[in-house]
Order: structure tokens, then sequence, then C-alpha cells
């Protein structure tokens, strides 16, 4: 999720296990198609495999959304709560309007200054080395 910012993750994902505790019984045994016909009618065995789920919101998120931000400092500190570095990816949009330039890499790093050596290279650029499966292209030096 790009152009996304990071602040809006945790009260979405606050939301979506509090929603599932209070509903997920009742919601898991129902098919739907778009109609109030299928209010009524439960799963087959072979979509209850389908639909049965057994991770939460907030796991389903960690294994699958990466999103990224570049002025976000209280969505950081929320994904720092959250144990989801890991899905936070630095963005810069130069020379976007709506973006930090011309102090984009100052500002990534005052957001990151709480982060261990280790996240801040995650966040900065292993998680984008990762999910995008690249290694980046490293000048040669001369001698």
């Amino acid at each position: 999720m790009s152009e996304s910012q990071i602040g809006w993750v945790a009260p979405t994902l606050e939301r979506a296990e509090y929603v599932l505790k209070i509903q997920g019984d009742w919601n898991r045994r129902l098919q739907y198609s778009g109609t109030l016909a299928d209010t009524n009618r439960t799963l087959t065995e072979r979509d209850e495999e389908l639909f049965m789920d057994e991770r939460s919101p907030t796991q389903i998120f960690k294994d699958q959304i990466f999103t990224c931000f570049f002025y976000d400092f209280v969505g950081v500190k929320a994904m720092m709560d959250l144990g989801a570095v890991d899905n936070m990816l630095i963005e810069m949009d130069y020379p976007h309007t709506d973006s930090t330039w011309p102090n984009s890499l100052k500002l990534a790093h005052e957001q990151v200054v709480d982060l261990t050596d280790e996240e801040k290279w995650k966040v900065l650029a292993g998680n984008a080395m990762r999910l995008h499966n690249f290694e980046p292209a490293y000048p040669t030096v001369e001698v």
C-alpha cells in the first residue's frame, strides 16, 4: 500500500480484532454472494476449509501486507508497538509536491531514530529489497 502512510494501520487492526471477537462466530458460518437469500445458508465443508483462516487480522497483515510512509512519526511508533517493523517501507516521491523533498533523507532518519540499527536497515532498504526480491547495484570502485 503506497502513498497511504501508516498511522491508520494500528486503529484499523484494533477494530478488525474487535469485530472478529464480537461477530466472528456467526460470520464464519455464513456464505455470501451479495444477496440476502444467502444469510441463512451455511458453508460447505470445502468452503469452510477456504474461509476458516485461523490467523488474526493482525497476523494476516503481518504475513501479507506492506505499507509505505514518508512522514508519519505517530505511525512509525504504532507499527513498532504492533511488532510490524517488517511491514514498513520508506517512500520518497521526488519531486512530488506531497513529499518530504528536499529533506527526505534527513526526515527518514529522524523518523526511525528509535529503531534498532537492524530495524532501521529494514525500513530504509531491507524490506523493499525482500518484497521486490532485488539487490541494488552498487557502483564499482576502480583502483
